[in-house]
């Protein structure tokens, strides 16, 4: 162990001995940035970093530092913890981020401090129980690992901002997720959730939901209750229809649908007036709402690979409009309102119905040229 000016007391030095035993080499003092060593404040270790070290066991030894306001023991060998671990009662944020935990101790119940969790990049079947007895945690991280649940007495976690799951093999959500009232982003892309539960729409405080690639065939109107819902990710799902009541996401910024079933959209997407990104490749539309003229904010709109025939009048409309992708659809003229993009900086209209006579007659495409427009046809 490296000689230092506030040597820790000795029930810590003898913690910091155990560990340096089992790697092998001597803990050092730790500067601003590094992933390796410890730092002292009134002669008591608060921040122990062990990052990459190879370390295959943490011992028991490990829960004799009281203090400890930091651990990080990532991209390691490690399998499991020792229960000791809940002695910790000052730990704020815990990384085991890239080891091979399979399951964690029941003690993690008692780290009533912790704040910031990492378990990315494990093998976790679940998360304690326990957990949910964590009042203060604010922000998990388990993306990569094999969850199949979440625990059921989420409502307990009340300072829970930002849950990261993506990754997973979540197939449900409880009802007790609509408990979550300081819960701002939620991410569980690539799990495999076939519905969502209506409580959701309860979480009123949630700004960010991504269920990018799961297996959702239907939006509850419950949902279209979130106040706050900024980005909305249902990307890659079932969906076959989308509820009137969207029109009540007044918050929306960013809704991503494509890759669905999507048939038809309803009118009350104009709603949505600070809609900035609207994609919905990859589905099966065959017309617009005319509503859609309203989405005054819009600056990027995907319509690539649906059906559609016709692109309403009230097009024009929208002034933000900078990217519109229309690939891949059944278009055989624009109308004249589409010259009154003004904002319009790239659109692509490749393999459509568009014949050459018509491409060679279009006002609407020269004078979307002569004002700077990239055109793709």
């Amino acid at each position: 162990m490296n000689p230092a000016a506030h040597r820790p007391q000795a029930k810590e030095c003898a913690a910091l001995a155990a560990l340096e035993a089992a790697l092998g080499e001597p803990i050092p003092l730790a500067r601003p940035g590094d992933a390796f060593g410890y730092v002292t404040r009134d002669e008591h270790v608060v921040c122990l970093r062990l990052d990459g070290k190879g370390i295959t066991a943490v011992p028991e030894i490990v829960g004799q530092l009281e203090d400890l306001e930091i651990l990080t023991v990532s991209h390691n060998a490690l399998r499991r913890l020792p229960e000791s671990i809940g002695g910790l009662r000052r730990l704020r944020e815990l990384s085991l981020h890239g080891n091979e935990f399979e399951f964690l101790p029941e003690s993690f119940g008692n780290l009533g401090a912790l704040e910031l969790l990492d378990v990315e990049r494990n093998r976790l079947t679940a998360l304690p129980e326990t957990i949910c007895g964590l009042s203060r945690l604010e922000v998990v991280w388990a993306n990569h690992n094999a969850i199949e649940r979440l625990p059921e007495g989420l409502d307990c976690m009340t300072g829970l901002r930002e849950m990261y799951l993506y990754d997973n093999r979540v197939a449900a959500l409880t009802e007790s997720i609509g408990a979550l009232a300081r819960l701002t982003r939620l991410d569980l892309k690539r799990n495999a959730l076939t519905a969502l539960p209506p409580s959701l729409g309860k979480a009123l405080a949630l700004e960010e939901l991504n269920l990018w690639s799961n297996q959702i065939s239907e939006i509850p109107d419950e949902l279209c209750d979130l106040p706050r819902l900024a980005v909305l990710n249902l990307r890659a799902n079932r969906l076959a229809a989308i509820p009137e009541r969207i029109g009540r996401l007044t918050a929306l910024r960013e809704l991503y649908l494509d890759s669905n079933h999507i048939g038809a959209l309803p009118e009350a997407i104009g709603c949505l007036g600070r809609l900035e990104i609207l994609k919905l490749n990859g589905n099966q539309l065959e017309s617009l709402p005319g509503s859609i003229s309203r989405l005054k904010a819009l600056r990027k709109l995907w319509l690539r690979d649906n059906r559609l025939r016709r692109i309403p009048e009230s097009f024009g409309e929208l002034a933000s409009l900078q990217d519109l992708d229309l690939q891949l659809n059944q278009l055989s003229s624009l109308p004249e309102s589409f010259a009154d993009l003004v904002s319009l900086r790239a659109v692509w209209l490749d393999r459509n119905a568009f014949d050459c006579a018509w491409i060679g007659a279009s006002a609407v495409l020269r004078k979307l040229e002569r004002r700077g427009c990239r055109i793709s046809i």
